[in-house]
């Protein structure tokens, strides 16, 4: 489970740094969908992760992401945000 929260907080550091989402915008995990684990990541290894965009809008971020350890698949999964302004 912490994979995918790793991923899907990526994802939205991306869509921050990137200038999509103002820098005052908060995200919150929504869904979880097609996750499947293939490789337990231990400690000291280091992990790369690979995130797509499948739909952003002002409310709702849904993404799509691998975590590799070297070349091997560890984890996988799409998942949504609902996205809320943060200045309130």
């Amino acid at each position: 489970m912490i994979l995918v929260e790793t991923m899907a907080q990526a994802g939205g550091a991306g869509l921050r740094k990137t200038g999509v989402l103002g820098g005052n915008a908060l995200f919150f995990l929504g869904t979880i969908e097609k996750a499947k684990f293939r490789r337990q990541v231990r400690p000291g290894e280091e992990a790369r992760m690979e995130i797509d965009n499948l739909r952003v809008s002002p409310r709702m971020i849904r993404q799509a992401g691998k975590l590799y350890v070297g070349d091997e698949l560890a984890a996988e999964a799409e998942w949504m945000c609902l996205v809320q302004d943060g200045s309130v």
